[in-house]
């Protein structure tokens, strides 16, 4: 009755877009038609790295990418480049994704972390979660800490008698370290 139409259109795929409209007409009113260009544009993102342990052989880091209005993108693939290290390459897996990185010493570490983007977001590249605008280049990886313990037979022997002792040597998560030299 107005004159008016509305038609909804939910954007799937980037690009510029031609839309037509057009009327056929009827026996009292030509028909018409009318052109617009469209562009639809990809979402920019955020990508905020943090790390959770520095510890080698346990070295964590949490990836989260954000959309440009502040939601969390929970798809799509990001990777891991470690110098001396073969990328990885992995799947955002919920809100935040936590990444064991294969990194067994301690030592400095050049890491840097990439969203690679969608059909419907930007790629981007990751920031340290801790110092607002700073790019993650890195980070510096600790020792482990061990816990040994002994144990001996009895506390006391006489000479040229044998004495067993025992014991283990477990890194800080308690797990068993084997293959190395005891003395």
């Amino acid at each position: 009755d107005s004159g008016e139409f509305s038609v909804d259109y939910i954007g799937s795929v980037n690009g510029t877009y031609n839309i037509t409209v057009e009327y056929g007409g009827n026996r009292f009113v030509n028909p018409t038609a009318a052109n617009k260009t469209l562009t639809l544009n990809k979402v920019e993102t955020t990508t905020t790295v943090s790390v959770l342990n520095y510890t080698a052989g346990n070295v964590t880091i949490r990836v989260n990418v954000t959309d440009e209005f502040g939601q969390n993108v929970t798809d799509g693939k990001f990777t891991v480049n470690i110098t001396g290290i073969d990328n990885l390459e992995l799947p955002i897996a919920g809100d935040v994704t936590d990444v064991l990185l294969p990194i067994d010493v301690s030592g400095d570490f050049k890491v840097n972390v990439t969203y690679s983007g969608t059909d419907k977001y930007n790629s981007s590249r990751g920031y340290d979660a801790t110092a607002t605008g700073v790019p993650f280049t890195g980070l510096t990886v600790t020792k482990q800490d061990v816990n040994i313990t002994v144990d001996v037979e009895r506390d006391e022997v006489f000479y040229g008698t044998t004495l067993l002792i025992e014991g283990t040597l477990r890194n800080a998560s308690g797990a068993p370290i084997s293959g190395v030299n005891i003395t």
